[in-house]
């Protein structure tokens, strides 16, 4: 870790001239404003990117692989979003399933870092450990396997990339999650592609945040649009409050994932505490996303002010508290399409007991829901989730 954080220090330092910022859309929100197709992928030629694992189960068809540009909102303001969309090569009527990525670090020049966003995938083999991971093994395979996949990159990824991402940030991420299935209809529709008007989302990670919090706000706000069928969510912070005080309850507890914990804090600070000045929060300079990621030390007590610590332990920080809690996907309603949740029990991130009882919690309420356990952490168990998705997404998009 302490290996990690020179070299992203160093990237840094080192970074060059700032992005300009691309023009704003006036289209409404969610609309398709560009696509272009990138390549095609024959089940050989994917099965041989997918290094990491034996996908050929799951593979049935040729994909078509586009890259798109939409329409979308970023604190209130309008912004031009990218993402990826794969289509199979079949004339049959086919469902859509959005995926949601995981945590992808805010610099192009190291592993698991932007480069990675779904719009920029070009098919090329790996060339670094896990690059393009999550497209290559899951986007694509579950589009061979018959549904037309789509993947927002994000706000601060992809073209827009010259922005703050809001990472964990559950209610600005399902906007922009939103707005690509809306906009992804559109490409369907241009296209002239046969589709069942069938919606699933899945996700891993940050990713299952998005999820959970895009099934949430699809039932609140646009039920009468989409038809979602289910969400399937693989280790995600939904409980808000439980995944912060993973890390502020046990302040003098070093973690080697402190860094995204901080970043998380710091998009708080941004998204909903109006940034405050840094000595408000923290004990060292943090004026960016990559400052928080560059934590001087792995130890909570070591990097927070203790007064603010002492606030966010006694919730005597109300802002702070609410924010949390505003941020939280696991209550205040109730689904109402079915949820599946994927856990990984030693769960070294992401708190398993944040799933368990957020499952628990929806159960309680009546809500269709089912969780499923596996052997293994945040990394080992994907899967074990990927295989078991795709099973229980199959069984519904059958029934009539």
């Amino acid at each position: 870790m302490k290996k990690l954080l020179f070299v992203l220090f160093l990237i840094a330092v080192l970074a060059g001239c700032k992005k300009s910022e691309p023009t704003a859309p006036t289209a409404p929100r969610g609309t398709l404003l560009s696509f272009e197709k990138v390549g095609t992928l024959t089940i050989e030629e994917l099965n041989a990117l997918d290094t990491e694992h034996d996908m050929r189960p799951l593979m049935e068809y040729t994909i078509d692989y586009y890259t798109v540009t939409y329409s979308s909102i970023y604190k209130g303001n309008p912004i031009l979003l990218s993402g990826l969309i794969i289509v199979p090569q079949t004339s049959d009527s086919l469902s859509l399933l959005q995926y949601h990525h995981g945590t992808l670090l805010p610099e192009s020049s190291i592993e698991g870092g932007i480069q990675n966003a779904p719009s920029k995938f070009k098919g090329e083999a790996p060339t670094k450990v896990k690059s393009f991971y999550e497209v290559r093994l899951l986007c694509c395979v579950a589009a061979s396997h018959g549904y037309i996949v789509s993947a927002p990159d994000y706000a601060g990824l992809g073209v827009s990339d010259n922005v703050s991402h809001p990472y964990t940030m559950q209610q600005e991420l399902a906007e922009n999650s939103v707005d690509m299935i809306l906009a992804t209809k559109q490409f369907i529709q241009q296209q002239n592609l046969l589709y069942k008007d069938n919606l699933f989302i899945t996700g891993w990670s940050e990713g299952a945040g998005v999820c959970l919090g895009t099934h949430k706000l699809i039932q609140e706000e646009y039920s009468q649009d989409l038809n979602l069928k289910a969400s399937a969510n693989y280790t995600g912070p939904y409980d808000y409050l439980q995944f912060v005080n993973y890390i502020f309850d046990n302040p003098n507890t070093g973690t080697k994932f402190l860094a995204i914990y901080n970043w998380a804090c710091y998009a708080l600070n941004e998204f909903y505490l109006g940034s405050r000045p840094y000595d408000q929060i923290w004990r060292y300079p943090v004026m960016n996303s990559m400052d928080a990621i560059l934590a001087p030390s792995q130890k909570p007590v070591d990097i927070f002010q203790p007064f603010f610590l002492q606030m966010v332990q006694t919730g005597s920080d109300a802002t702070m508290r609410n924010s949390i809690l505003a941020n939280c996907t696991n209550t205040g309603w109730v689904p109402d399409a079915p949820v599946f949740f994927y856990v990984g029990v030693t769960d070294q991130i992401i708190p398993h007991q944040i799933t368990v009882d957020t499952y628990n919690g929806f159960k309680s309420q009546g809500a269709s829901t089912t969780l499923y356990e596996y052997p293994g952490n945040h990394f080992t168990a994907v899967f074990d989730y990927f295989f078991q998705m795709i099973q229980n997404v199959d069984s519904l998009d059958q029934l009539p």
